[in-house]
């Protein structure tokens, strides 16, 4: 993913002798932070499903979807600004 398309979430004007080598998060980052709180909101109501049905929670899952979730919220972003 290229840095036009995934770019610091909270840039940041200042000299250039002051720019350090990091950056901070992504964009991509910070839309995968968001659409994990979203999933965490439904940790309760999947722990009742999770005693109805015996399956375990997958931490990995939550992960894995706030990725994929945040990867489609940047292509939408970038279909919009003309840039896909």
């Amino acid at each position: 993913m290229s840095g036009a398309e995934n770019p610091s979430a909270f840039p940041y004007a200042c000299p250039p002798e002051f720019y350090a080598a990091e950056t901070g998060m992504t964009l991509r980052d910070w839309f995968a932070g968001q659409a994990l709180v979203g999933f965490m909101s439904m940790v309760p109501h999947l722990k009742n499903m999770q005693t109805r049905n015996g399956s375990d929670l997958d931490e990995k899952a939550f992960a894995e979807g706030a990725f994929a979730l945040a990867d489609a919220m940047l292509a939408e972003r970038s279909k919009a600004r003309g840039e896909a």
